[in-house]
């Protein structure tokens, strides 16, 4: 016959077992579900972050450039007619080139600066072009004579024709501006006067300052950064040839080119098998209309989730063979507290994860509790986690229509105690239908969002719940509801006046109010029924 102490630790034993082989799975679970949102996460604001660094660089130029047309834009309206007068376009050449002199020293990566007027304004070149040199000041080259090139030439002449075909500003490259025997992104704005071309204005910069920029990226411990051009060429990468043409991609090539463009259309970091390991890719589109990239290896990206998954098991594992030498040579003067462990255990299985072990003396027994509550306390967390999750809207991040009904039920039992007091605001997006049909169901998600933004500004502090596609739900308490509405209206009123040069319409919504009432009120639906009712009624008044 076995001994007590034989059949307990034998029982204690295989339950060690059960526990930490759950806590294993819901270690791997939960930390595998939040590791890989998290490693998104990152990557998502580096990739921001990086973007932001290199996208000023062309803002500096960009508002250069912009400050330089408005200025010659405006000394030409002044007097137009007079364009054709040699001693007015020298003048007017030479405010605007004192102009883009300036705007072109105040940013960093601008590299020339240059104003061209039509051939149709003067038959011969007539403008100016200045090169930053070595020392950082701008000297002046002879205009290009673009008579000599076929309009299709970029490397010559793509700066002036292409502008002048856009007829708004436009980025350029990269590309080799074969004028200057280098290569370089061009911002360009044409010049138009009632409706005439009358030249362009533009400013360079050199490409070698991206790839600098890109240099520069790091993530993880091995990533880097790859620049890709608006034809899907590559512009830099540190393990191949800058300016690689899309015609001689090599496979590895073609596989990170494809991992690019799927991360682009999902818009989230993706996986993709390079022919050493695998490797974790995040996309983004320059306002250039060239692509940044991020790529780093999975095991780097996953080295800390390995890590805790790997504490996790051998924690459990020895916390497993501790118990069981514990119990078995302390086991007359610790029945109680392992029965008591016994039923919290039992709690664990059934779902209860508020259970705690009050036996916290000092002995071997009291820090197996204690390693007991650390464990209950870190599934509950990660159930808190998850039930987050499933009475959260995705969309707006409202309270779903889950968590509408548990505060209905809550509702409901403060009534039947005589101490409900409350009032239900209920709103609806007029013709939700038809903006989607309108301008489509992304730009109506975002009509949405714009909606509860107004709703959150206005019911500051108050449970906003989402009942379905476009009804939203407030309930509030000790306020006038009648003024919150009309605060709403007026929020949503100014919002869609000025989205609807954003999104292409216009948007409102209906309101409808009700308040407890404990004389005639006998259920939650009851009030919320009258204002759905009021709702209605003032949205076929706003259709009418």
């Amino acid at each position: 016959m076995k001994s007590i102490h034989t059949m307990i630790a034998g029982i204690f034993f295989i339950f060690s077992i059960i526990i930490s082989t759950m806590l294993i799975i819901v270690s791997y679970v939960g930390i595998n579900d939040i590791s890989n949102r998290d490693n998104d996460r990152i990557m998502e604001l580096i990739i921001e972050e990086k973007k932001e660094d290199i996208e000023s660089v062309m803002d500096d130029v960009s508002r250069s450039l912009d400050n330089t047309y408005y200025f010659a834009k405006k000394e030409l309206d002044r007097d137009a007619a007079k364009v054709s007068d040699p001693s007015f376009r020298e003048e007017y050449l030479e405010r605007v080139k004192d102009m883009a002199l300036v705007e072109a020293s105040s940013a960093e990566a601008a590299t020339a600066v240059y104003f061209r007027f039509s051939d149709d304004v003067k038959e011969e070149p007539l403008g100016f072009l200045y090169r930053k040199n070595p020392e950082g000041s701008f000297e002046k080259l002879t205009l290009t004579d673009i008579s000599a090139y076929d309009k299709n030439d970029l490397n010559h002449v793509g700066w002036y024709y292409i502008p002048q075909r856009s007829k708004s500003p436009v980025w350029i490259g990269p590309y080799r501006n074969d004028n200057m025997g280098i290569e370089m992104i061009s911002y360009i704005t044409p010049v138009y006067e009632d409706g005439e071309f009358m030249g362009v204005v533009g400013m360079d910069m050199e490409v070698e300052s991206f790839r600098d920029c890109a240099e520069k990226i790091r993530i993880y411990e091995t990533g880097s950064a790859v620049l890709f051009d608006a034809e899907d060429n590559i512009v830099y990468a540190r393990d191949a040839s800058n300016g690689l043409d899309r015609d001689l991609f090599d496979n590895e090539t073609l596989i990170l080119l494809q991992a690019m463009k799927d991360s682009l259309q999902r818009e989230k970091p993706v996986e993709y098998a390079s022919s050493v390991k695998p490797m974790r890719l995040i996309a983004t589109r320059l306002e250039n209309g060239m692509t940044l990239c991020l790529t780093a290896p999975v095991d780097e990206i996953n080295s800390l989730r390995t890590t805790v998954l790997g504490y996790a098991i051998l924690f459990s594992v020895i916390v497993m063979l501790i118990s069981l030498i514990l119990v078995y040579n302390v086991v007359k003067v610790a029945l109680k507290p392992l029965r008591e462990l016994t039923e919290a255990s039992e709690q664990v299985t059934k779902g209860n994860l508020d259970v705690k072990l009050e036996y916290l003396g000092d002995d071997e027994f009291g820090q197996l509790s204690g390693t007991f509550n650390n464990m209950t306390a870190m599934m509950r967390s990660y159930f808190y986690h998850f039930h987050s999750l499933a009475y959260t809207d995705e969309l707006t991040g409202l309270n779903n229509k889950a968590a509408f009904t548990i505060t209905k039920d809550v509702i409901e039992s403060e009534i039947k105690m005589g101490r409900a007091a409350f009032s239900i605001v209920s709103v609806d997006i007029n013709n939700m239908n038809g903006i989607n049909e309108k301008v489509g169901r992304k730009r109506g998600d975002e009509v949405i969002s714009r909606v509860v933004q107004s709703m959150r500004e206005t019911f500051v502090g108050f449970p906003l719940y989402r009942i379905e596609g476009d009804r939203f739900c407030a309930i509030i308490n000790d306020v006038d509801a009648d003024i919150l509405i009309e605060n709403l209206m007026s929020s949503i009123e100014k919002r869609s006046n000025e989205d609807e040069k954003i999104f292409g319409t216009g948007y409102s919504v209906a309101a409808g109010e009700a308040t407890y009432d404990r004389e005639s009120d006998k259920s939650f639906g009851e009030v919320y029924e009258r204002a759905e009712q009021v709702m209605q009624r003032n949205k076929k008044k706003m259709q009418a």
